[in-house]
């Protein structure tokens, strides 16, 4: 059975137009009941609401969305506000720089100060008032033209000769980012670009074969390393969709999440060969 955390997310909408002006929100908390009434205040504001109900929910989420804001509980299981924040900040960008708002029960300056600490902008104690929390999403939601204008640039990223491809569970995902190539190019030297490319290609093929290949005997811990290494190499070479794949597959395997993870994980190979391809495009990648 296929699982997707997509089914959290609410295509309701808010109050018509306006919510769509105001944009798309991420509430997260263990609590139907503060889900409810916070949902409630969040759409009397004009905001589209998606809901998780812990923080590893929310990190998957925040990866496949690019927010206006996230309201985010502190004291949660799975995973709680705290450890969520902070992997939300090593998501690739834009989606890291999402502000991030505490919603707290205790509201003192040493649990202030932590929720900052975890990289979040602002805090909001509970219950929650509507007047309060229309000020603090006044302070920190991004307006609807940054979000677009921040998804439109990643998704044109390193875009040449229409060079996306369909990832199940994350829709239409660029290939290669180019600019993040000529950066690197220029950081490292164009004599060095096809040795590095050549390094990366056989680093993520032994990764793939090696999570492709995992037994019942093998981690999620470790298998969640692999992943990692496969998402940090992906980065730094532009590998767009091979990077977001390796994201999920890492939280996945964090949170035991296996089916989850074998949904992207039975992509993985098909993905690597397309990489291969549209290096190859580029005069970069191993010999023909």
């Amino acid at each position: 059975m296929q699982y997707s955390v997509l089914a959290k997310i609410d295509h309701q909408g808010g109050s018509g137009a306006d919510a769509v002006e105001r944009g798309r929100v991420l509430l997260v908390d263990d609590g139907e009941t503060n889900r409810m009434i916070a949902k409630a205040m969040l759409r009397r504001a004009g905001f589209i609401v998606d809901e998780a109900i812990d923080g590893a929910e929310a990190v998957d989420l925040a990866l496949q969305c690019n927010y206006a804001a996230v309201l985010m509980d502190v004291a949660m299981p799975v995973m709680d506000g705290v450890a969520a924040t902070r992997a939300i900040r090593q998501l690739p960008a834009p989606n890291c720089d999402v502000p991030v708002i505490a919603l707290t029960a205790h509201d003192t300056p040493t649990d202030r100060m932590r929720c900052l600490e975890a990289g979040m902008d602002d805090y909001i104690a509970k219950p929650l008032r509507y007047v309060e929390l229309v000020q603090v999403l006044e302070r920190n939601a991004r307006p609807v033209e940054e979000i677009e204008q921040a998804s439109t640039k990643e998704k044109n990223a390193g875009v040449e000769d229409g060079e996306t491809v369909e990832v199940e569970g994350l829709g239409q995902t660029v290939l290669i980012q180019g600019d993040k190539l000529a950066q690197l190019e220029e950081d490292a030297g164009p004599e060095a670009m096809r040795d590095l490319i050549v390094m990366y290609l056989g680093e993520a093929d032994r990764l793939t074969v090696a999570l492709s290949s995992a037994d019942e005997t093998v981690s999620g811990k470790d298998r969640s390393r692999w992943a990692h290494s496969l998402k940090s190499s992906s980065a730094s070479f532009g590998a767009r969709a091979m990077e977001l794949t390796a994201a999920i597959l890492e939280k996945a395997y964090e949170n035991g999440d296996f089916a989850r993870a074998e949904l992207f994980l039975r992509q993985l190979p098909a993905l690597g060969e397309l990489t291969v391809q549209a290096f190859s495009k580029r005069g970069l990648g191993r010999p023909q």
